[in-house]
């Protein structure tokens, strides 16, 4: 006997990454007009937050209603925008510094736009800091009100966002000299290495963190490799034979999402952390 799922809630949307989950996936935010709308799955829409610019030019988005905060990267005017309902405040800042804006109004540029234009963006934990990736590599910290705290720059890869840990570290990703290595954006710490090897996946690597630990999960042509994080021990290997596009672990670290051009697949990983 088989089953057919009934359909439910349909939304347009701007683009696949302006789509954010809350934590326990009750509600979601989406790119909606110039802003954010936020709604559940249920009933209607609850609320939506206005943004500055034009429509659909919200790009990754972070929803983290448990911690009351909303986070966007507003890609054409290159800022964050953050939103808490709770209190009906919103912020937003620059992705670039003020030396580098300053340096690019008296640099001639040829042609093109700086690379500063958010990518992944991210919420701590404890909803406290705010993470977010440029198009140019470098990673950014602050606090939820703009506030900056560290920025590092790393080789370019946009295949490969940072992460925030169960521990609120924010994680990014470094592919130089035949290795992978997991940083510390903070201290700027090596938290685990890993040898580089040939791929020919759309996302060669990703941090995955669920609550209580997470993996360094790497594609190869023999599947996705998991390293516990931040031992390195090899932990799984998942039989993927075609190209990765995206990777995603659960809450609870029991079960990875793999998602290859046209089809998405559950694994259970039968080891805990």
């Amino acid at each position: 006997m088989s089953t057919v799922a009934e359909p439910g809630l349909v939304l347009e949307i701007d683009r696949a990454e302006a789509v954010a989950l809350s934590p326990d996936g009750a509600r979601l935010a989406v790119g909606c007009g110039d802003g954010v709308c936020i709604r559940s799955w249920a009933g209607p829409e609850e609320r939506q937050l206005a943004a500055s610019g034009r429509r659909r030019e919200i790009g990754a988005l972070a929803f983290r209603p448990d911690v009351g905060l909303i986070v966007a990267g507003q890609r054409a005017r290159m800022e964050i925008l953050s939103w808490e309902p709770d209190r009906g405040t919103r912020h937003q800042w620059a992705m670039a510094s003020a030396a580098e804006r300053l340096r690019e109004l008296f640099t001639p540029r040829l042609h093109g736009r700086p690379s500063w234009a958010p990518g992944w963006v991210g919420i701590s934990p404890d909803g406290q800091r705010v993470g977010a990736i440029r198009d140019d590599g470098t990673v950014s910290l602050w606090s939820r009100t703009g506030l900056p705290i560290k920025s590092l720059t790393l080789p370019h890869s946009w295949e490969m966002n940072p992460a925030f840990a169960p521990d609120g570290t924010l994680v990014a990703l470094r592919a130089a000299d035949g290795r992978l290595s997991a940083i510390d954006v903070e201290s700027e710490r090596v938290l685990l290495a890993v040898d580089e090897r040939p791929s020919r996946s759309m996302q060669r690597a990703a941090l995955l963190f669920g609550a209580r630990g997470g993996y360094l999960a790497v594609s190869l042509p023999q599947g996705v490799v998991l390293h516990v994080f931040a031992s390195g021990e090899e932990a799984a290997v998942v039989p993927v034979p075609d190209q990765v596009w995206r990777m995603a672990l659960s809450g609870d670290g029991r079960v990875i999402a793999v998602a290859t051009q046209h089809r998405v697949t559950l694994w259970s990983l039968l080891r805990g952390w």
